[in-house]
């Protein structure tokens, strides 16, 4: 009785046990699986992040280069209005000026139209005076004074006299204006010719080239030998100019023109 209680203890111990390794087996073996199936995840999931890193890296340098689109179509747009701004302010200058030209030439013409019914009158009291000798001389100078008036032409220089662009220098003055342009002082610009006074009967205007986009037209004259062939506009500052003489005989004369130069030297502090 008591062999046969000991042997059925044992084979209940060696039954335990080989349940015992089956459930660890099993449980290492789900274990594994578990952890097999967690890094498969774990390798999906940090792929797809890989991935979405790319897509913001992708998405951020797209969105840099429309930034910097931004900014230069900003900084091309910023400069378009300021060429419009400077055209403006340089339009207005230039209606101005053709304004006082304009006067100018009106007072030109009203002084020439009485200086010819002045001729005219003198003709025809000297055709009234009885034919002799000096009455026919009278009426040969006031008819040679109508010729002259009718077409000037400046006296010929003679040999030993200096090229004109030898003696004529470019002179510059600035004038404070009211109102400014992009928070920079703007002047009232005058421009024009230090030449002899026995050599300006020579000089039929003074052309000036300013190569800027806000000088419309970039070329322009002055034919005012009263006023030293002045040329006057508003700005702000400097920039590329030449000058030139056009003579009566058609020859033209490049003058020595730095306006940066001129300008800093006048520029009101």
């Amino acid at each position: 009785m008591t062999a046969t209680n000991d042997s059925s203890h044992e084979d209940f111990i060696a039954a335990f046990s080989r349940g015992q390794r089956k459930r660890s087996m099993v449980v290492s073996a789900v274990t594994g699986l578990t952890v097999l199936a967690a890094a498969s995840a774990l390798a999906i999931i940090l792929s797809r992040v890989a991935a979405a890193q790319a897509d913001v890296g992708e998405a951020h340098r797209e969105l840099t280069t429309v930034r910097d689109e931004q900014a230069k179509a900003s900084a091309e747009l910023t400069e378009v209005r300021r060429n419009l701004a400077e055209t403006k302010l340089n339009r207005d200058s230039l209606v101005d000026d053709i304004a006082k030209k304009n006067q100018q030439l009106e007072s030109l013409n009203a002084d020439l139209d009485k200086k010819r019914r002045d001729l005219d009158e003198v003709q025809r009291l000297a055709e009234r005076l009885p034919q002799n000798q000096e009455t026919t001389r009278i009426k040969a100078e006031v008819q040679a004074i109508s010729v002259r008036q009718a077409s000037f032409r400046p006296p010929p220089s003679s040999p030993s006299t200096p090229p004109i662009e030898k003696v004529a220098t470019v002179r510059m003055s600035l004038a404070p204006f009211a109102e400014k342009f992009m928070d920079r002082p703007v002047y009232n610009v005058r421009i024009w010719i230090d030449l002899p006074k026995a050599r300006v009967p020579e000089v039929l205007k003074a052309e000036y080239f300013f190569n800027h986009a806000s000088f419309v037209p970039k070329l322009q004259a002055s034919f005012d030998a009263n006023n030293q062939f002045a040329l006057s506009y508003r700005g702000y500052g400097c920039v590329d100019a030449t000058a030139t003489l056009v003579l009566r005989d058609g020859s033209r004369h490049p003058l020595p023109f730095n306006m940066c130069q001129l300008w800093s030297g006048v520029k009101p502090r």
